[in-house]
């Protein structure tokens, strides 16, 4: 579930084209989505929240890869 989403603007988007210009893919966007996961495993239920950047390429969007390592 999506909890917030909030746009990412200035040079923090400015940065995220750049970064990904070099190697070829051109970012027309980007957001940081709060979002709530549940696990099940039997009678064992676990939630937990995760904040998560995705970047707007033509008209999808992705995962942002720069930022996942900051997830593992």
């Amino acid at each position: 579930e999506i909890l917030s989403v909030e746009a990412v603007k200035g040079d923090a988007l400015d940065d995220l084209k750049d970064g990904y210009g070099r190697i070829d893919i051109k970012v027309s966007a980007a957001k940081t989505l709060k979002i709530e996961f549940t696990i099940k495993a039997g009678e064992t239920e676990s939630s937990n929240s995760l904040d998560v950047s995705v970047i707007k390429v033509g008209r999808s969007w992705y995962l942002d890869l720069e930022s996942m390592g900051s997830i593992f």
